[in-house]
């Protein structure tokens, strides 16, 4: 008797299983039918999305291209603020833009060419986050450069797109912009990398020799070479001089050239060394009249800042092998403004500092000289404020701003 219940409900429960499976099979199949139409609706909508997903991700790759074209045009077009005047600031930007932006390929092709529009020239007050390039301003004023690099105009090809036709669209344009900008107002300089020597000039023989000194070197960047031959430059003989602070008198007079730059004990090594490997922080933090990693030359209410650094018994054949060897690079180099006694008794009063090539070293015979042409200097270690006046292009920072 036991069994049979336990078969009968066994049947019983096999009988509701089966006609739950049944009952489940139907509404399954009327649920299919029912979506069924929703899905052929929209069918093209899913396949639009997943097309513009594709293409979007392909046109910000593409924009990325671009941004980096508009970022390198715009610094190569800044870069006509830099040293001497140019006498057409405005096609020379576009020139030096252009050139940049037709060696960076984008869309795995050619580079990108630029419309005169695309490039403008103009002053910027970039500590206002609101600003844009002026490019009405007085031309003396100009200090940036913005480039837009486009896909899509000026001769470019629009984006393709792999997908979106499924939208209609075919093709898109793409753009992106950046900005450049160029701050000479140099106010101090922290030495990082080695490009400081303990050389002097006075700034008025400096000021001088840039426009009456002699044009005997130029530098071929290509062979890494200096040559005997005349660029248009004037070059600086920072050393011999007649007098020490080019005012007339014998001030300084004598062996004179170097400073006794934080290295109090380590006579004509500690020189050595600086020549080769430049004036460190190292140095800037053992000079008394420093004592800080940096020199500035400009407090923050603009005033001028000066340093009493004594001299080194000066420029001597034993040094001439160091020289030698920084011949071709670019160097950094101090100006004074006076200069009491001479040799190692002297006193300089350091009042700036700016960069040049050295051409030339000749520190035996009766034509001895030590000359450097000047040349503007955008690398590591400048220092600007609002403050400091421009220096005309010799020593800035160069960045980009937008």
């Amino acid at each position: 008797m036991q069994s049979d219940t336990i078969f009968l409900r066994s049947g019983r429960l096999r009988s509701v299983s089966g006609s739950w499976r049944r009952t489940h099979a139907s509404n399954e199949h009327r649920h299919r039918a029912a979506v069924a139409p929703y899905v052929v609706v929209l069918m093209p909508v899913i396949m639009g999305f997943g097309a513009l997903t594709i293409d979007m991700g392909r046109m910000q790759n593409i924009r990325v291209e671009l941004q980096n074209v508009s970022d390198a045009a715009a610094l190569a077009g800044a870069s006509v603020f830099v040293g001497v005047d140019e006498p057409d600031l405005i096609n020379t930007a576009f020139d030096r833009a252009q050139a940049v932006a037709l060696r960076i390929p984008t869309l795995g092709a050619g580079g990108t060419h630029l419309a005169t529009e695309d490039v403008v020239v103009g002053y910027l007050d970039y500590t206002n986050p609101a600003a844009v390039i002026d490019p009405t301003a007085d031309a003396s004023t100009f200090n940036a450069v913005q480039v837009a690099a486009r896909r899509g105009g000026a001769g470019n090809s629009s984006v393709t797109m792999a997908f979106a036709w499924i939208l209609g669209k075919t093709s898109a344009n793409v753009s992106a912009t950046g900005t450049a900008a160029y701050d000479d107002r140099f106010v101090g300089f922290m030495p990082v990398d080695g490009a400081l020597l303990p050389l002097v000039i006075s700034l008025e023989q400096y000021e001088d020799e840039l426009v009456n000194g002699p044009d005997d070197f130029s530098y071929d960047p290509e062979l890494d070479a200096v040559l005997p031959l005349p660029d248009g430059t004037p070059e600086l003989h920072l050393f011999p001089v007649g007098n020490g602070n080019g005012g007339g008198n014998n001030d300084g007079a004598g062996n004179f050239g170097l400073l006794n730059f934080g290295i109090d004990n380590e006579g004509a090594n500690g020189v050595a060394d600086q020549i080769l490997n430049g004036v460190t922080q190292e140095h800037f933090l053992n000079e008394p009249s420093v004592a800080t990693s940096q020199m500035l030359f400009r407090d923050g209410d603009g005033n001028s800042l000066s340093y009493e650094i004594t001299g080194n018994p000066g420029i001597t054949a034993s040094l001439e092998d160091e020289f030698e060897t920084r011949v071709g690079t670019l160097i950094g180099f101090f100006l004074y403004s006076t200069v009491d006694d001479g040799g190692s008794n002297a006193i300089y009063t350091i009042v700036g500092l700016r960069f040049g090539r050295l051409m030339e070293v000749q520190l035996t015979g009766s034509n001895k000289r030590v000359v450097v042409q000047p040349e503007a200097y955008t690398g590591t270690g400048v220092l600007v404020d609002s403050n400091a006046p421009s220096t005309d292009g010799m020593v800035g920072v160069m960045a980009l701003v937008r």
